[in-house]
């Protein structure tokens, strides 16, 4: 269901400092409805001279957001492995849980940060 109240989401990226990767987000701003499905794309790129596996760590801000927030396909669930030189688009699929309207304490609400964060894989 999607309700008739509006969001803008910020969209943040960021490679840890031993990682040589370079990564954004192809839109930094997004407005969504509540209960909208949403795809966002990210690019990342290997910037060195070999193949590197990385993981993307995520922060939301405020974090009284995270029982709402529904992510149904996201880059970070997964390791990512680029080849030297590579670049690779990133997907993240979501919405944000209508029932949301019912907290009091998100009714003044209009602003979201999402951060991911790559850095290298330690197995």
């Amino acid at each position: 269901k999607i309700i008739d109240r509006t969001i803008e989401i910020k969209f943040v990226a960021e490679v840890d400092n031993l990682l040589e990767w370079k990564f954004k987000a192809l839109q930094e701003f997004v407005t969504i409805k509540i209960g909208e499905n949403k795809i966002i794309k990210y690019e990342g790129k290997n910037l060195s001279n070999k193949t590197i596996t990385s993981t993307a760590n995520f922060f939301a801000s405020p974090e009284s957001i995270f029982p709402y927030l529904i992510k149904t396909e996201c880059f970070c669930f997964t390791e990512q492995t680029l080849k030297p030189g590579e670049s690779k688009i990133f997907s993240l699929v979501f919405f944000l849980d209508p029932s949301l309207d019912y907290d009091s304490n998100l009714d003044n609400l209009q602003e979201l940060v999402f951060t991911y964060k790559f850095s290298e894989y330690k197995s």
